[in-house]
């Protein structure tokens, strides 16, 4: 298992909705993507773009 170095907290930019979303960035490379249960609008869930948009802009 990957210990993160950092868990960065932020917006997805794919679409208007605004969701938020964790990212885990060990050695300047985002590994995981997850999203907070406790946070609007979509409290724990990504769609397809926000889940795995980030293998783009690795």
């Amino acid at each position: 298992m990957i210990v993160p170095d950092r868990i960065v907290r932020t917006t997805c930019p794919y679409c208007g909705v605004g969701c938020q979303m964790h990212l885990k960035v060990k050695d300047e490379y985002i590994y995981a993507v997850e999203a907070p249960f406790d946070a609007a609008p979509n409290y724990g869930m990504l769609c397809v773009k926000g889940r795995f948009g980030t293998d783009y802009v690795k």
